[in-house]
């Protein structure tokens, strides 16, 4: 389902956890509100979720995340560059650790209010040989870089504007050329 650029107000009807043979759902750009359904988590085929843009706020569903393991794509992050651009108060709350999600390789939470810290077994089992891109800046996350992005290959990693404290050097240190380019 790919309805993009439309004029939805109002929260994410908990209906939409009855479309189970989605495999995407993008609603890029409205206005919808609230918290997300804990439904999503019976989309157990979706591949690509898509929410930026929109007015959320509330916690994530961590359950509802946890269960959608063929996730290729996560991305609700809010779009701009100054308080007043972005829609909503975001979304508050720890990130779920996503550590069952083999096919993961973008995640975007860019511009929510995200807090507490990375877990050790985040994004554990995405795959080490693909892109993987996390975009996580200007939340309130904070602590250090989980060891489980250490065997990623091919990472971009995006913390700007959190509180994080501690980057393993083989992040950033691409002379053994075994770390993440």
């Amino acid at each position: 389902l790919n309805a993009n650029y439309n004029s939805f107000t109002g929260p994410l009807p908990a209906e939409v956890g009855q479309l189970t043979n989605l495999e995407e759902l993008l609603l890029f750009d409205s206005d919808l509100t609230g918290q997300l359904p804990g439904e999503l988590g019976r989309l157990t085929l979706l591949k690509i979720l898509t929410l930026t843009d929109n007015a959320f706020d509330g916690s994530l569903p961590l359950d509802a995340l946890e269960q959608m393991t063929n996730l290729r794509t996560l991305s609700i992050q809010r779009i701009g560059t100054h308080d007043a651009d972005f829609k909503g108060s975001g979304i508050t709350g720890p990130l779920p650790a996503l550590k069952n999600h083999k096919f993961l390789t973008k995640i975007q939470f860019e511009n929510q209010r995200l807090s507490g810290s990375l877990d050790d077994d985040f994004l554990q089992t995405s795959p080490t040989g693909q892109a993987i891109e996390v975009d996580l800046r200007n939340n309130e996350l904070e602590g250090r870089v989980p060891p489980s992005l250490l065997d990623k290959q091919f990472l971009s990693l995006y913390l700007g504007g959190n509180k994080i404290t501690t980057v393993p050097p083989r992040i950033y240190d691409t002379s053994s050329g075994t770390c993440p380019q």
